[in-house]
């Protein structure tokens, strides 16, 4: 992939896609590309940066919220330089979108070219969610509401026969179709 001119600002960085060379070019000296990548919860991102080892390019980057604020989202962990290529850590603590201005700290003003990457690892879920809150049910209803955890699975069985599932959405929410049922089933709704 190669970058899109223009790109020197936040509000017109380019996208980065996960696990994907970027190739990028310095137009005259001190020029700056901004980029951004989408993370989708709590992880940890890798920012690698690298140039062609015939170029004099000092290549600086880093990722960091928009306009350069800090609420606390993103965390310094550390790099690493092997072989041309810079790797950066970052713990991310909040779902969204992160940028990652690059520049070349030696002002070459000619075409000088580099590659920028990123990848994301999220936080696994290992805690158990609360149960979910079912609303009213009976006999004539196709399908039943509530709240779970966003995210999580909701599974409606009668006995031992599941009947209906479904994910509940990023607030919460779910709805789950199941066939109508004969007054006074008992039904069994659960997530995971």
């Amino acid at each position: 992939m190669y970058e899109s001119e223009p790109n020197d600002d936040f509000k017109i960085a380019d996208t980065l896609l996960n696990e994907r060379v970027t190739f990028g070019q310095f137009d005259d000296t001190f020029d700056m590309d901004f980029y951004k990548v989408n993370v989708s919860g709590k992880g940890i991102l890798l920012v690698a940066g690298g140039t062609d080892t015939t170029s004099n390019i000092d290549l600086l980057f880093l990722a960091t919220e928009y306009e350069y604020q800090d609420h606390g989202y993103l965390e310094y962990l550390g790099s690493e330089y092997d072989d041309e290529v810079e790797v950066q850590g970052y713990k991310v603590n909040k779902a969204g979108t992160y940028y990652i201005p690059v520049l070349d700290i030696n002002g070459n003003d000619y075409d000088a070219i580099y590659g920028i990457s990123t990848q994301f690892e999220a936080d696994k879920d290992t805690v158990a969610p609360n149960k979910p809150t079912v609303n009213k049910v009976d006999n004539n209803d196709k399908v039943i509401t509530g709240k779970a955890e966003a995210g999580s699975t909701v599974t409606v069985n009668v006995g031992k026969k599941r009947i209906g599932y479904a994910k509940a959405s990023s607030n919460g929410s779910f709805s789950v179709s199941i066939p109508v049922q004969k007054a006074g089933s008992m039904l069994n709704v659960t997530n995971t």
